[in-house]
């Protein structure tokens, strides 16, 4: 007399072994994890930028939004690139602050080439008043870096720090800050 699986034992085990693989694949949610590696990425990006820009400030003792003839310690701010006291440009947007300040880091080879145009147009750089300080911001994708509180602020310049009330859980509203 032979040994064998009955069909119904197969279905069975195929049944399993499904639920299985359907449980697995929920617990990894790979959408999470796309989108968690996107922020990383730009994350990346973004201290990068940020260490360039202090690399030419600690060379020049001015930052690229200011003129050059500005006296170490003050800025007074370049209008004709668009670099305005406070303000938020996008680093990806032709013709603004941000553009002019990667294409500057560029010229003086504190980067070594542009980012990405899918970077570059989720990075803003944000600008004080002085001109002697700045952010790095972006509006993270992913639920691992919008539960960060310790970097998100609820507004584009980064002065209301992030909490559990002003960063809903859904529909993102904060942006991730680099001072």
């Amino acid at each position: 007399m032979k040994k064998a699986f009955t069909l119904i034992e197969l279905l069975i085990v195929i049944a399993i072994l499904g639920i299985l693989g359907v449980g697995i694949l929920i617990a990894l949610d790979p959408l999470e994890q796309t989108r968690r590696a996107q922020d990383s990425t730009v994350q990346q990006s973004a201290i990068e930028i940020k260490d360039a820009l202090n690399r030419y400030y600690a060379s020049k003792l001015y930052f690229p939004w200011c003129q050059p003839t500005s006296a170490a310690g003050t800025c007074t701010y370049l209008g004709a690139s668009g670099c305005t006291a406070d303000g938020t440009s996008s680093l990806g947007t032709a013709g603004s602050c941000g553009e002019y300040v990667l294409n500057d880091l560029i010229t003086v080879g504190e980067l070594k080439s542009n980012p990405p145009a899918t970077i570059t147009s989720a990075l803003s750089l944000v600008t004080s008043g002085s001109g002697l300080a700045f952010m790095i911001t972006f509006q993270p994708v992913s639920k691992s870096f919008d539960s960060n509180l310790t970097y998100l602020y609820s507004d584009t310049v980064c002065a209301i720090p992030g909490t559990t009330a002003t960063c809903p859980s859904t529909g993102n509203s904060c942006y991730y800050c680099l001072r």
